[in-house]
């Protein structure tokens, strides 16, 4: 069977991984797993990683897990596929736990920006790009996403129509776009330029997803441009009645 030839090569790889998960988040993993898990897990760590995760443990548990590792002697195949099964799951559900907390954290500071003053905005920006860049770039990938248009008004929007200048490159962009995306545009040009537009969305018939978002890269880059310059404010604060 495959457990059968489950080599020591094999087990060398699959835990080399864990000696790269920080220590805590082990013995999280580890906590409420049977003394006979854990003595499999640590005897194939790191000493120093082992000897971290068993301080840890607390003494009543470091004492069976130790004893434990003192007895075995040699550990079969099937014990081992199975700690590695248990522990990678684990550690993917801990993975996911912690991406969720980070998408939650930039959403909500993503608001509170909105509501702040743009040059105490752009110092928490810049204080956060200085210190953490890459949770900087999803910073900024939320608040200069395409469909932020939404959050500018009226006059801002016709500014940006302006700065494009290119009405194939803005009907590039509406291919796929949701209706108040698209209305937000079209509401902001001449009747006639909109029934321009929308004609010649109608007239490309199905297009490559990769035309449509590189198009909608182009307009975010330009609306980051009258971002940094004052003209627009992608943020918004408080809704503005026009």
């Amino acid at each position: 069977s495959i457990l059968s030839k489950f080599s020591a090569v094999d087990v060398d790889r699959e835990f080399a991984e864990m000696n790269e998960i920080e220590d805590e988040a082990l013995v999280s993993f580890l906590k409420d797993e049977h003394p006979q898990t854990v003595a499999v897990v640590l005897s194939f760590l790191a000493p120093a990683k082992s000897a971290a995760v068993l301080q840890s443990l607390g003494s009543v548990a470091m004492k069976e897990v130790a004893v434990r590792m003192a007895r075995m002697d040699r550990v079969v195949p099937e014990a081992v596929a199975g700690v590695v099964k248990t522990i990678k799951k684990k550690y993917r559900d801990y993975q996911r736990r912690n991406d969720d907390l980070v998408t939650g954290g930039l959403d909500t500071l993503v608001d509170i920006l909105k509501h702040m003053p743009g040059d105490d905005e752009r110092q928490i920006m810049d204080d956060i790009e200085a210190a953490l860049p890459n949770v900087s770039r999803q910073l900024r990938d939320k608040i200069f996403a395409f469909e932020n248009v939404v959050n500018l008004n009226n006059g801002e929007v016709r500014i940006l129509i302006d700065e494009i200048k290119d009405d194939h490159l803005i009907a590039l962009a509406l291919k796929g776009a949701g209706d108040d995306v698209r209305f937000k545009f079209l509401r902001n040009m001449s009747q006639n330029r909109a029934t321009d537009i929308l004609m010649e969305m109608n007239a490309m018939g199905s297009i490559r997803l990769t035309e449509v978002e590189d198009s909608r890269r182009k307009i975010v880059s330009i609306m980051r441009a009258l971002d940094d310059n004052g003209a627009i404010r992608l943020r918004g604060g408080e809704t503005l009645v026009e």
